[in-house]
């Protein structure tokens, strides 16, 4: 059986768990490159992918990784608690951001088979409560800041007088204790 999957461009906030039905001995020999190619995708960050035995997680099982390692809210994981934390041997765990940002269909087929798509809490929206300001709605009130004036061009008669006090002031003493 296969299954194709669309990922869309820019997707962010899902992780995608995959069991691995393959010996033990192939199992581990199965990396997230070797994941990408069985996937069929163009885009694949290979470093965003895990393919590890479900062994290695040991009490904390595989739900228990999704939600303390990769933030997937525990109500999300709720219906699949049970198949998830009974799977033996490999699994591949992919976020979004192992697709790189592009839009792509992958297909799945063996010897990966899709356990589920599970949504990242932190990806999700907060509800946040309207805003009830008229500034909110547009309407702003008062009067728009003025943009700076620009400096007054005068004549530059007391920047020149200055000039000419410092260069007098320096020949005198140049004269003075030059002639020493």
């Amino acid at each position: 059986m296969t299954t194709r999957l669309d990922i869309p461009a820019h997707e962010r906030g899902y992780v995608r768990v995959f069991a691995l039905d393959l010996p033990d001995e192939e199992a581990a020999r199965f990396n997230a490159e070797a994941l990408a190619t069985a996937l069929g995708a163009r885009h694949f960050d290979a470093t965003r992918a895990e393919v590890f035995p479900v062994g290695d997680l040991g009490e904390l099982g595989l739900s228990g990784y999704l939600a303390e390692g990769m933030g997937v809210a525990a109500e999300e994981l709720d219906p699949d608690r049970a198949r998830l934390d009974a799977l033996k041997g490999h699994v591949a765990v992919v976020p979004s951001v192992a697709f790189a940002g592009k839009a792509q269909a992958v297909t799945v087929t063996a010897p990966l088979r899709l356990i589920g798509t599970y949504r990242e809490e932190s990806a999700a929206a907060p509800d946040l409560a309207p805003l009830m300001t008229e500034s909110a709605e547009g309407l702003l009130t008062g009067t728009p800041p003025q943009p700076p004036s620009p400096a007054p061009r005068g004549n530059n008669s007391a920047l020149i007088g200055l000039a000419i006090a410092v260069i007098v002031v320096l020949t005198v003493l140049v004269l003075k204790f030059g002639a020493m």
